[in-house]
């Protein structure tokens, strides 16, 4: 299954049951890709959030 594909189902499939206007969420990484993306956090970690990165 590729991820174009499972974005498709999950944009048909899916049920909203609550619509947040002015937010922005996504997946961090895939397998391979989280320790690369776990040493790049503290430097994107203030573009994507508004607490402080202290509790990760």
């Amino acid at each position: 299954m590729d991820e174009e594909y499972l974005c498709k189902e999950c944009r048909e499939m899916s049920k909203v049951m609550i619509v947040i206007h002015n937010l922005f969420a996504g997946h961090f990484s895939f397998g391979p890709q989280s320790s690369t993306m776990t040493e790049f956090l503290p430097e994107i970690y203030p573009q994507l959030c508004l607490k402080p990165l202290d509790n990760i």
